[in-house]
């Protein structure tokens, strides 16, 4: 539709351009101005120009503003974008013509190794007429010679970015791209990530936290980058390790995207792992250990020892050979989930593990969700295993008579521990399928206070904040509270919830809890809570942040 304009008299600079339209009404009672007003306003938002509606300035903004670094090239305003916790989002702006926004996927990205965020462009025309859009649309770029010159503009301006800052880790191979471009870079930041084994369930996963990493160029240790092995061998190792400290080496784990650094490449490699047993002097390794561990009848043996190969120089013969005497052996099984009773272990005799202990290192070896619904839920699978596993743990630490024992114990105090009060005693007669039991009350506590001296004391009460889970990512609750629950004062609650103390950094737990986590404790504790108790449906909180769950 032809459109009217006027030359304002009143400007006193420049050219001033006025729209005159004729206010309407559609049959819905839609008012044509209220459509206008958001069409120019959007129009207007990044226009370099001013732009007034009704008389009224429209609000504008830089294209680039809040970018960490602006360079002019090529008749192009190059803007790096710092992206925390998160990739570049390719559905946001990346290019503006004059106002006219568009999404342009193509534009170079960076990423450090192991840092949770990432580096973008975004490019605010100036004057640049090798860069088109395709007509009538104007949607998207057509692509011609310019392009690629233009996204290598992007990739050293990115660089240029990396190149301020006191250190960076860059993969190699990205490393190497800044040089030939002509960014003067040093090398990486020594700085790899500590090893931590890896365990069967997929799914929880182990939690990962970046901040737990060793400065290999600050610290005096000797460093080992440990290769992957299965998940039964790296808990084997894992117990190792815990038996023989202080260890010659820190281990730290493998990371590829390093391969070419001079340092990473000095670094002594472990590369081989081997583990054998040793039965009234005889050695077994292999197929002869995993029949053996398969048997119920087997006994244990008398040594478990994992010999480990060190490469000190990747790709040379000079290799070292170190063996670690262990009494825990967890053999490698062709499924991650079944009975407990059937997993191939080995525990040596003279062995100071306990039960507690045993039955984490076999969880973490063996224990997988299905993710079936003919398989229940994953709370109902791990309840499963945990009952299941406690007397699979106590036959390998104790003979039959022995483990009978431990077992009664266990089902008594599952049974009637809540029953019976402290210091009673309990006697327990079974003869014919019938238990006969005899308790004798405690006796009076003369340390403890009389209540008729004390009816106006209170007794002492510990308040509980109920708070939504949304005020924790995903990540959180679906990884990391699943391995805090392990050994920390943290339960699950039913299906979509969790309980927990609220003073957990007094546990000495170091970089362990995350952030998130760590501000609802902090809330809880400002509120006098000793305990939280998280829901999917409790209130939501405006002093804490909101995380948005797939």
């Amino acid at each position: 539709m032809p459109i009217d304009f006027n030359i304002a008299p009143d400007f006193p600079h420049g050219t001033r351009l006025r729209f005159d339209f004729a206010l309407t009404t559609d049959k819905y009672g839609v008012k044509n101005i209220d459509v206008l007003q958001s069409i120019v306003t959007q129009a207007a938002h990044y226009l370099p120009v001013q732009v007034e509606f009704n008389g009224i300035l429209c609000e504008q903004a830089d294209f680039l503003a809040d970018a960490l670094h602006i360079e002019e090239t090529l008749g192009l305003r190059i803007g790096i974008f710092e992206n925390k916790y998160c990739r570049y989002n390719p559905y946001y702006p990346a290019i503006n013509f004059f106002g006219l926004t568009l999404n342009y996927n193509n534009l170079p990205t960076l990423e450090e190794v192991g840092i949770l965020r990432s580096l973008s462009c975004r490019i605010d025309i100036i004057d640049c007429p090798a860069l088109k859009l395709v007509l009538p649309a104007r949607k998207e770029l057509l692509m011609n010679a310019f392009i690629p010159e233009m996204e290598t503009a992007c990739k050293r301006a990115l660089f240029t970015v990396i190149a301020k800052q006191d250190h960076h880790t860059l993969s190699f191979d990205d490393y190497s791209k800044a040089l030939t471009l002509g960014i003067d870079l040093s090398e990486a930041r020594a700085t790899l990530k500590n090893w931590t084994p890896s365990i069967c369930d997929s799914d929880a996963g182990s939690f990962t936290d970046y901040n737990v990493r060793a400065d290999l160029a600050a610290a005096e240790a000797s460093y080992l980058i440990a290769q992957s092995f299965s998940v039964p061998s790296e808990q084997t190792l894992h117990r190792a390790l815990d038996l023989n400290k202080p260890f010659a080496f820190t281990l730290v784990e493998t990371q590829d995207q390093f391969v070419g650094y001079s340092w990473y490449d000095a670094i002594p490699v472990l590369g081989e792992m081997s583990i054998t047993a040793i039965y009234d002097k005889k050695l077994i390794d292999g197929d002869s250990a995993y029949e053996r561990a398969k048997n119920p009848d087997t006994c244990r043996p008398d040594q478990i020892n994992l010999t480990l190969t060190i490469h000190h120089i990747i790709g040379e013969a000079d290799k070292e050979a170190i063996t670690l005497h262990t009494d825990l052996w967890l053999l490698d099984d062709t499924e991650c989930y079944s009975d407990p009773a059937d997993m191939p272990v080995l525990v040596r005799k003279n062995t100071d593990l306990t039960i507690g202990s045993l039955e984490s290192y076999m969880t973490d070896a063996y224990f997988s969700v299905f993710n079936d619904v003919d398989a229940d839920s994953s709370y109902t699978q791990q309840s499963n295993w945990e009952h299941a596993c406690q007397p699979a743990a106590i036959a390998l630490l104790f003979s039959r008579e022995e483990a009978k024992m431990v077992e009664i114990k266990a089902a008594v105090e599952r049974a009637i521990g809540g029953l019976v009060s402290n210091s009673a005693s309990l006697a327990i007669h079974f003869c014919d399928g019938e238990a006969k039991i005899d308790m004798t009350p405690p006796g009076p506590d003369t340390s403890a206070p009389n209540k008729a001296d004390n009816n106006n004391s209170e007794e002492p009460l510990c308040k509980m904040l109920t708070i939504s889970t949304a005020h924790l990512s995903q990540e959180t609750c679906n990884h990391a509270l699943p391995q805090l629950c392990r050994t920390l004062p943290v339960w699950v609650k039913g299906e979509y919830g969790w309980f927990m103390y609220a003073h957990l950094e007094q546990l000495e737990l170091g970089g362990d809890i995350p952030t998130d986590l760590q501000n609802v404790l902090q809330y809880a504790r400002a509120r006098g809570c000793d305990y939280i108790m998280l829901d999917k449906d409790w209130p939501i909180s405006s002093d804490l942040a909101l995380f948005d769950w797939e």
